[in-house]
């Protein structure tokens, strides 16, 4: 399969080099309308990474948000990597997730939680009070998807997954559960435990 290339562009008006690249066409029916995700790593240590959602049309187009050339090709470049993600991911069609995929893919979201807040978590009251408001909001199924349903979908485009129905409802358990776990882990990093992080 030959993937449509593309090189980083300006956009009139904007300081910051724009990625523009055309969808291919053996899967630009199911690719249309669809929210993909996006992200950087930090340019400098001092800077936060980059996420965020582009939807897709006949062209997959947004911001690499530099306007340094040799960052915007590393940039467009991972782009790049992500979006063909995605395509494979459409032409391979559904698959089943099995439970230990889906335990490794909550764990993802786990850590990233974790490791985000880690540093500087604030008061243990905090996190209990998240941990509640994650059990209220995902103690039903229909509940689980109105709170976790766009998180679930992101990280299923990230690892280049579609999957069906029922492995999607298996997974929102599992990241609702995975939620619930980084809040109580939080509490005791809080409260200046460091140790025994989930698997």
């Amino acid at each position: 399969m030959v993937f449509a290339m593309a090189r980083p562009t300006k956009r009139s008006g904007s300081s910051s080099i724009q990625f523009k690249q055309r969808v291919p066409a053996d899967v630009k029916h199911a690719a249309r309308g669809r929210r993909v995700p996006i992200s950087f790593a930090a340019a400098t240590p001092s800077d936060p990474p980059i996420s965020f959602h582009t939807t897709l049309g006949e062209f997959a187009k947004f911001s690499l948000h530099t306007p340094e050339p040799s960052l915007a090709k590393e940039r467009h470049a991972l782009a790049t990597t992500q979006l063909n993600r995605v395509y494979e991911a459409l032409r391979s069609g559904p698959r089943p997730i099995l439970n230990e995929e889906r335990v490794a893919l909550s764990g993802v979201l786990y850590r990233e939680i974790v490791e985000m807040m880690r540093e500087e978590p604030g008061e243990h009251e905090i996190w209990q009070s998240v941990e509640q408001l994650h059990r209220t909001n995902t103690s039903t199924p229909e509940r689980q998807e109105r709170w976790l349903g766009e998180t679930v979908d992101e990280l299923l485009l990230k690892h280049g997954i579609i999957t069906d129905d029922n492995s999607r409802k298996a997974l929102l358990r599992e990241v609702a559960r995975a939620h619930i776990e980084a809040a109580q882990r939080l509490q005791k990093i809080a409260e200046g435990d460091s140790l025994g992080d989930r698997g």
